[in-house]
């Protein structure tokens, strides 16, 4: 009986060793998984963090490279802007030299009588002279323009150019008038009619 006892207790021994084998293999099964999924998990945020990285970045690019698409674009307007002014400044420019010839034809078919000055006939800017403290607005054109083709470098060709634009003014005909004021401001920028011309734009500006 008593080996018959000692085999009980050790078959019963045994069962319990085996099922605390098998529980503590489950265990480690269970632990192995959950370590598994863990590093997947992980392993999945990291990625999620490259992505969202290389998303800032070429979030990034994006908006510089919209940045210097309104840069061209901006200085492509500027430039547009610049084109479109030098193009109504020589219209302007072809319509003062159009009323020009015309007032210079009207006065080659009116020719005017000689004037004389110390004993000597008066000059175009002479003439210009008088007709411009005279008020004669149009034969001042005239005269002076006829001065300035005939002495392009000529001692008064600054003051015949300035007065040129005056006239026009007076005529109410600002856009040719700015033309002649800009070009003695260009070509003759020391000048006491260049500065005349500064202040005579500026004016205009105002009103």
């Amino acid at each position: 009986m008593k080996k018959i006892g000692l085999v009980l207790l050790f078959l019963s021994l045994s069962g319990c060793l085996q099922t605390r084998s098998e529980l503590s293999e489950g265990e480690e099964k269970k632990v192995t998984q959950v370590s598994t999924v863990e590093r997947q998990r992980a392993d999945q945020g990291a990625e999620v963090e490259g992505l969202q990285a290389q998303n800032r970045t070429l979030n990034g690019r994006i908006e510089g490279l919209e940045h210097e698409i309104d840069l061209v674009a901006k200085a492509h307007d500027e430039q547009s802007q610049r084109v479109a002014a030098l193009e109504a400044r020589v219209k302007a420019l072809e319509e003062g030299i159009l009323q020009l010839n015309q007032e210079v034809e009207a006065a080659k078919a009116t020719p005017a009588p000689s004037a004389k000055k110390d004993g000597k006939e008066k000059g175009s800017f002479e003439e210009g002279e008088d007709h411009f403290t005279q008020k004669k607005w149009k034969k001042a054109i005239a005269a002076y323009q006829k001065y300035r083709e005939a002495s392009p470098k000529g001692e008064n060709i600054s003051t015949a150019t300035y007065k040129i634009g005056v006239c026009f003014q007076e005529l109410k005909m600002n856009k040719e008038a700015k033309v002649f004021f800009d070009e003695v401001i260009e070509r003759f920028p020391k000048t006491k009619s260049a500065r005349a011309a500064g202040f005579r734009l500026n004016q205009m500006k105002k009103k």
